[in-house]
């Protein structure tokens, strides 16, 4: 049971199995609770709780499931001790980013601009943000955000658009009340020029204030230099080690 909470992948028992049940799966039959007055099968399904919360208590468990860098074998293979041991990692750009926005998001309107699994819009109303809006023109990432959305709950909050970045920010002032958008974020494919695009479209919409934080993640090389000319401020630079967080107001007119 710990090899499976704590391996990459999902995961899946069978009704019965956290009790420990002597019994193959049948779904004609109801569960043995019973089995529950003895102490092993009691120790065995207290066991699948405390895995259960450990789960949903460490990120690194679930937050890179599918990705390499999630996962790192420390010993593959221990004949003597008949073990293995590994590490799992969580984002740490992602855990960076939030840091910084951290008391700033309760209560706030976020936006997920090529959203992909949706990971940085569920991670913003996790951290309190009243609404948030995903875009991605592709249909696997679109169903991968519902998915997610609906595991942790956060479906209510959530706006889901199958349109590309420019179309989606158009969707947004169309169909949006809020006066202003508190966050806009973009992790477009690198080094394409999908940045200016976005920054062009939102240097003319009106839920774009002076407030709005607009954050764009790409490659360390990509120049910015064309943002006053589309009327906003780089206020910060955050580099990594392969990539760089750009944080953008717009500019104040005197």
């Amino acid at each position: 049971y710990a090899y499976m909470m704590t391996h990459p992948g999902k995961k899946l028992l069978f009704m019965g199995q956290d009790i420990a049940e002597f019994k193959e799966f049948d779904e004609t039959r109801e569960t043995e609770w019973g089995l529950l007055s003895y102490e092993p099968h009691k120790g065995v399904h207290q066991l699948v709780k405390d895995l259960n919360a450990l789960y949903k208590e460490k990120p690194a468990l679930y937050a890179m499931d599918t990705r390499p860098e999630g996962f790192e074998w420390i010993n593959c293979i221990s004949p003597e001790k008949c073990m293995v041991s590994f590490l799992r990692k969580t984002d740490k750009i992602k855990e960076t980013l939030f840091n910084m926005l951290h008391w700033d998001l309760p209560g706030s309107v976020f936006v997920d601009l090529f959203s992909g699994s949706g990971a940085i819009g569920i991670e913003a109303l996790s951290r309190g943000a009243e609404k948030a809006y995903f875009a991605d023109n592709g249909p696997k990432a679109i169903a991968c955000i519902r998915q997610n959305l609906a595991f942790t709950k956060f479906e209510e909050r959530a706006v889901v658009m199958r349109q590309d970045a420019c179309s989606a920010l158009d969707s947004i002032r169309l169909a949006c009340r809020e006066e202003k958008v508190n966050f806009i974020f973009m992790d477009p494919p690198y080094d394409c020029g999908h940045e200016r695009d976005v920054l062009s479209v939102l240097g003319i919409m009106p839920y774009v204030t002076e407030e709005t934080i607009i954050i764009a993640e790409a490659s360390r090389q990509t120049d910015f230099s064309y943002a006053e000319e589309l009327g906003f401020s780089v206020i910060k630079e955050k580099l990594y080690k392969n990539n760089k967080h750009i944080f953008l107001k717009k500019r104040i007119l005197v």
